[in-house]
């Protein structure tokens, strides 16, 4: 097979004849320097299965390439352009992903633990069952995103950009979100308990049957968002704007309500026992059914409020 490979200056590197694509990389020793193929051109190529551990592959072109099952684990693909690519059950544990293209990717299945992605491109991509326990993904764009059914436990994503993804049954225990944008994000049945959800904008976002057991949610903005049979045992959300969410059958139990705005919520049959309501805005909000029993209501407005169906 004639096999050409430019650098990403476009110079031709390696020419030849070649049982395939994958053997030409993975004797990268002779042909690519040790461990360095930095801007090739590897597009399209079929590197399934491919033995890369702790190779360079900084700005790398990998175009729609196959790296199924690949081995790719402390690799350095900062910058690479891994668009449509099929990662799917690869290997990624604690490689530099920083600032990669992989819009569009298939990472079914991938271990990505330890890896950092910050201010990488994932619009679009899946990453359906993929472990990414203790992954950087600050900054990251991951809008339109499957994340479904992922171990995300103590992840980073301080200023991620989430808008529309995917995340039914993810585990966020722990996980870092200050800032994060997730509007329209569907989180149904996720488990966030303890995540640090500070400033993040979940506008119309849906939380229901979530754990947010312990999380601290300060200033979060939940406009619109559907969180019915949310458990919120224990949780900060101090100054949050809940403006018409529906909290149906939510557990706020033992929670910091602090100033918290619930103008025209839906609180039917939801449980405020012994949570700080203090200051916080119940106008015009539906609390048919619920248990405010040991609350702090201190300066709490309840002007307006619905009491009956």
């Amino acid at each position: 097979m004639y096999i050409q490979i430019r650098d990403i200056e476009g110079t031709a590197i390696i020419a030849g004849d070649y049982p395939d694509i994958k053997s030409v990389v993975q004797n990268r020793r002779e042909i690519l320097g040790p461990g360095n193929a930095k801007g090739n051109d590897l597009s399209k190529a079929d590197l399934s299965g491919a033995k890369l551990a702790y190779t360079n592959l900084e700005a790398v072109q990998l175009w729609g390439s196959n790296l199924q099952n690949a081995d790719l684990s402390a690799a350095n693909l900062e910058g690479a352009k891994l668009v449509k690519a099929n990662l799917s059950g690869a290997n990624l544990s604690n490689a530099n992903l920083r600032g990669a293209t992989l819009s569009n990717a298939i990472l079914v299945g991938a271990c990505l633990q330890g890896a950092d992605m910050s201010n990488a491109n994932l619009v679009g991509s899946d990453l359906s069952n993929a472990r990414l326990a203790g992954a950087n993904l600050s900054g990251a764009w991951l809008n339109y995103t499957i994340l479904a059914n992922t171990d995300m436990q103590d992840v980073n994503l301080n200023g991620a950009k989430m808008n529309d993804a995917v995340l039914t049954g993810a585990n966020l225990s722990r996980a870092e979100l200050t800032n994060a944008i997730l509007s329209s994000a569907d989180l149904n049945g996720a488990n966030l308990k303890d995540a640090r959800m500070n400033h993040a904008k979940m506008l119309k976002a849906e939380l229901c049957d979530t754990n947010l057991e312990g999380a601290d949610l300060c200033d979060v903005i939940l406009r619109n968002a559907r969180m019915r049979g949310a458990n919120l045992q224990g949780a900060r959300m101090c100054r949050g704007l809940l403006m018409c969410v529906d909290l149906h059958s939510a557990n706020f139990s033992g929670s910091d309500l602090t100033e918290a705005d619930f103008t025209n919520a839906k609180l039917t049959a939801a449980n405020f026992q012994g949570a700080n309501l203090y200051g916080a805005k119940l106008n015009k909000a539906h609390l048919h059914n619920a248990n405010l029993m040991y609350a702090n209501l201190l300066h709490t407005d309840f002007t307006d409020v619905n009491w009956v169906i």
